[in-house]
């Protein structure tokens, strides 16, 4: 059993495959189970709408083939607010990143359009 975090980001340079994902697919061959995490927004048939409900493009996705071999998919939901508690507390990005974050994605205009439609979370 092996644990990937953040399933739909980019590997760390001088890796062989540029994406987590795409090293999960390579450890499953031999039968190896892999727990993963990751971000409701990252789904690559959720592209459009997310796009269309934050106004924020998100380049780093995965694939459906991914999901549609998973034996189990578990949605993990936290509150709006208690989503951006955790961000600037520097328990989902690096200090660096945060305020990227909160004036983009996770503002709270943007949650609350993914609770409307049913999902919301930070996916840890």
């Amino acid at each position: 059993m092996v644990l990937i975090d953040e399933l739909a980001h980019t590997t760390v340079s001088g890796c062989p495959r540029a994406k987590r994902h795409e090293d999960v697919e390579i450890i499953l061959d031999p039968g190896i189970y892999v727990y993963s995490t990751m971000n409701v927004q990252h789904f690559e048939s959720l592209n459009d709408l997310v796009v269309r409900m934050t106004r924020v493009v998100v380049r780093e996705q995965i694939p459906d083939r991914i999901l549609e071999v998973a034996n189990e998919v578990v949605l993990v939901d936290i509150t709006q607010d208690t989503l951006q508690e955790r961000l600037l507390e520097g328990k989902i990005y690096a200090p660096k990143n945060i305020q990227q974050a909160l004036d983009n994605f996770f503002q709270h205009r943007n949650l609350n359009r993914f609770e409307r439609v049913g999902f919301t979370g930070s996916g840890r």
